[in-house]
């Protein structure tokens, strides 16, 4: 037993003389889920465990590591040891473990949200809408959801809305501490898929034109025109009406007495309304 116990005793002192422990382990920024560590090493290489407080070395987390080190996925709010031991490659051995140096992470900041919205622009088609979360305090992460089936990420999204409506627009600014979500109220008004419509099935000609300029609609849905003469003044100088009953709408507007210049030709049914220039010459 008095030998074995010589040769442990030799071992022990080996290892402490060709590997040294590190030294000089300090725990710097600590956050709720992160903490800064970092120690003296000779040989550059070294080993980290840790875990909760008071966690029997042999189960925690083990991993590789140079100085300095940050531990991640911590939980806010809770008390780590960590100890850390240096590798020797050079004579292949590793050294006793320094430590333990206990630290604990915070529950506070959490994030504090502050966001706003701004319509930039709207088409026959969609709705493009800039969203900014950039004077949130404290936030690491922002998660978007739209409230038309689609997500986004960031503190300056943009989101594309193609029906008009009211949109609730959830945000969550997350960091380590915790986060804070709150709800956008946004309205989309002014998408006109009808003034597309009508656009495709409006053809006027002859443009330029000497007399008569020909406006024709073709339709399959029913409805009720309105087309309006504008000179180039803005003066409204003439408006024809039509019922469509067949899909088909046609009206002849006769510039021969009008003065050479440019027209405008507004064409109106329900709350589309598209206009056109014309010339006569």
């Amino acid at each position: 037993r008095y030998f074995e116990m010589a040769k442990e005793f030799f071992q022990t002192i080996t290892n402490v003389a060709t590997c040294p422990q590190p030294s000089g382990l300090f725990t710097g920024a600590v956050e709720c889920d992160s903490a800064v560590i970092s120690w003296t090493s000779i040989s550059g290489a070294s080993l980290i465990e840790y875990g909760p407080a008071g966690f029997t070395p042999g189960t925690g987390n083990q991993l590789s590591a140079t100085s300095p080190f940050v531990l991640t996925s911590l939980n806010a709010g809770q008390s780590y040891e960590y100890w850390i031991a240096d590798v020797c490659a050079a004579t292949s051995d590793t050294s006793g473990f320094s430590g333990p140096i206990a630290f604990a992470t915070p529950t506070a900041p959490v994030p504090t949200v502050n966001a706003s919205f701004v319509l930039s622009s709207v088409t026959l088609t969609q709705a493009t809408v800039d969203f900014d979360a950039s004077n949130s305090l404290n936030g690491s992460s922002y998660t978007w959801d739209f409230g038309n089936a689609t997500g986004g990420n960031g503190s300056t999204p943009t989101a594309t809305y193609v029906q008009n409506g009211t949109y609730f627009v959830q945000l969550t600014v997350a960091n380590g501490c915790g986060s804070a979500d709150t709800i956008i109220e946004v309205t989309i008004a002014g998408i006109s898929v009808d003034e597309e419509e009508l656009a495709s099935s409006l053809n006027i000609f002859p443009n330029p034109t000497k007399d008569v300029v020909n406006v024709v609609i073709e339709n399959p849905s029913t409805n009720d025109y309105s087309v309006e003469l504008i000179d180039a003044l803005g003066q409204l100088i003439e408006v024809q009406s039509a019922q469509d009953a067949r899909g088909h709408t046609e009206l002849r507007f006769d510039l021969s007495t009008r003065a050479q210049g440019v027209y405008l030709l507004r064409v109106r049914t329900g709350e589309a309304a598209i206009t056109r220039r014309v010339t006569r010459y």
